[in-house]
């Protein structure tokens, strides 16, 4: 008897984890910072454990000189840390550079990058695109700008 409790219970918290606990983003502003400080300081993986990827998300480097995007579809946040760290050349370029948030607003979180704060060999965060689930905001897409 005691051994159902406990199964019933434990089922019982996964389920109500599984339905938005964890992937449900009540404030996409607050995740919108949170993101750029975790790329800034190479600690994307330890989002893992705060936020969830509810399906697979679409993530795009922008080159600012040349005429070419590089693409991938990520599982975890883990997955996009990897997927980052495989694009860097030999001497560990680009490195991650962070623009200030602008705003969240139209399903678009926006960063303020242009010409004149924009880094050679600088990886920056662009945007963040997300929609609404049942348990708040579903991150989308990110893309980022190498500024070659």
């Amino acid at each position: 008897m005691r051994t159902s409790f406990i199964f019933i219970s434990i089922l019982f918290a996964l389920t109500a984890n599984a339905e938005g606990g964890k992937c449900a983003i009540t404030d996409i502003g607050s995740f919108a910072r949170d993101f750029s400080s975790s790329f800034k300081n190479g600690s994307l993986l330890l989002l893992d454990n705060k936020y969830c990827i509810e399906s697979r998300l679409h993530i795009e480097i922008d080159h600012s000189i040349r005429d070419q995007k590089v693409e991938s579809n990520v599982r975890s946040f883990t997955e996009l840390d990897v997927w980052l760290n495989k694009q860097k050349n030999s001497d560990g370029f680009p490195t991650p550079g962070v623009w200030p948030l602008i705003d969240c607003h139209s399903n678009l979180c926006t960063f303020a990058g242009n010409d004149a704060n924009q880094l050679h060999n600088h990886l920056f965060l662009k945007t963040i695109g997300y929609g609404f689930g049942k348990g708040g905001a579903v991150i989308t897409n990110i893309i980022f700008e190498d500024g070659d």
